[in-house]
């Protein structure tokens, strides 16, 4: 097996189609039929079933996929590595950024990376934390920066916290249920609410309610942008959970916490996540040490 075989594999897998897959790779159709044959043959096993109208992954296709498609990425970053010891003027580093943090932090730390090693390339995925964990486990990226949950971590990959923080309940600041002498979760649960996408954050909103006797409120709206939400929140009676200390630190949301009730929605960690065995590149090392610094300063002003 070589590096070629595992590429015409996924690149045909992400098609379904050979003229398709030959096209995008800048070969013929019947030498990428015949490398995909004789990788069906090394495995003993198929991996595609052909019809008129494309190819499909077998069973032990849909198996191979994501391993396959690991290995490739893997190949594609040493190779970068390689270039990077080489020239250290080089190299790219594919960087998972949670939504919560795409204004706090991270530009920062990428504005200085990109400033002292300008001639290196930086590719930024924002998302939430189950699909970071997915690019990471594809090798799709090569450090993720996110929150967690301790429920939430996985065994095959490396957590590196940084710092905590805590969940609270926002609302505009002239929110009507800031005039109620006493707020506690019968308030909550007849409020509208909007949230972040995450199952944390929604296993959080409904094990608070549900553990006071009470059935979770309906969601009326879900995004993942935590701008857009405050944004909205700002301009209506919708109450969300955010972290206390992002907003704090971001300029421009008009939402507060909610007094009269001493509660958080949780702790959630913060840090780096990365695939077990791996180790960080030139680059990756730089952007780690710098977000450590950085997060570091910001950890001693929350205290």
């Amino acid at each position: 097996m070589n590096i070629q075989h595992l590429r015409h594999f996924v690149v045909t897998a992400d098609t379904g189609n050979m003229l398709k897959a030959a096209e995008t790779l800048n070969i013929s159709q019947s030498g990428l039929s015949r490398s995909v044959g004789a990788l069906e043959n090394l495995l003993g096993l198929p991996l595609f079933e052909r019809s008129a109208k494309g190819v499909e992954l077998t069973a032990f296709g849909r198996q191979f996929y994501p391993h396959a498609r690991l290995m490739l990425n893997e190949y594609n970053r040493s190779m970068d590595e390689l270039k990077t010891y080489q020239n250290l003027k080089g190299g790219s580093l594919r960087i998972g950024i949670n939504h919560s943090f795409a204004y706090v932090l991270i530009p920062g730390v990428i504005a200085e990376l990109v400033r002292r090693w300008p001639g290196i390339h930086v590719d930024i995925e924002s998302d939430n934390y189950a699909a970071l964990v997915s690019d990471l486990s594809h090798g799709d990226i090569d450090i993720a920066f996110s929150l967690y949950t301790t429920g939430s971590m996985h065994d095959h990959l490396d957590y590196e916290p940084l710092f905590d923080i805590r969940t609270r309940v926002f609302a505009r600041a002239d929110h009507p249920l800031r005039d109620s002498k006493q707020i506690g979760p019968k308030e909550l649960a007849a409020a509208n609410w909007c949230l972040i996408n995450g199952a944390s954050v929604q296993s959080a909103f409904s094990a608070f309610f549900t553990e006071n006797g009470l059935e979770p409120p309906p969601v009326a709206m879900q995004c993942s942008s935590v701008a857009l939400m405050a944004s909205v929140v700002a301009q209506s009676n919708l109450l969300t959970i955010l972290p206390e200390e992002l907003i704090q630190k971001t300029r421009g949301f008009s939402i507060e916490p909610l007094q009269g009730f001493d509660f958080t929605f949780g702790v959630a960690h913060v840090g780096l996540v990365r695939r077990k065995g791996s180790f960080d590149s030139p680059i990756a090392e730089r952007f780690s040490r710098l977000l450590r610094r950085d997060a570091g300063k910001v950890e001693s002003t929350w205290k």
